[in-house]
């Protein structure tokens, strides 16, 4: 078995950030932007077991019983944040289409 350096948390002692791991942090602002499992394994070059693992600490270190749980948990206690709308090449804002009107259609 190696040995991984812990890292430094950023969190202060007794804040909610404090109970997670960075590696776990980072598993949930993966959540946040919709990741799956396989995504998030992908993304942080780990296997889908070690995925698994970091929310099963995730979950119980939060009291909640699912990711989606966990992610608004996280949102509520600023530890992670969701960006916002991203504008597509067209420029558009990303909302849908006004109702009655269709998508590329000029009236």
């Amino acid at each position: 078995m190696r040995s991984v350096p812990a890292g430094t948390r950023k969190a202060h002692p007794g804040s909610p950030g404090s109970l997670l791991t960075p590696r776990q942090i980072q598993v949930l602002r993966l959540l946040a932007t919709g990741a799956t499992n396989v995504e998030v394994a992908s993304r942080m070059n780990i296997g889908g077991d070690t995925v698994k693992f970091h929310l099963k600490g995730i979950f119980e270190k939060l009291h909640v019983k699912c990711r989606t749980e966990a992610v608004v948990r996280a949102l509520q206690w600023g530890l992670v944040t969701v960006p916002g709308p991203q504008t597509g090449p067209g420029g558009g804002s990303g909302s849908p289409a006004p109702m009655g009107s269709a998508p590329g259609k000029k009236e």
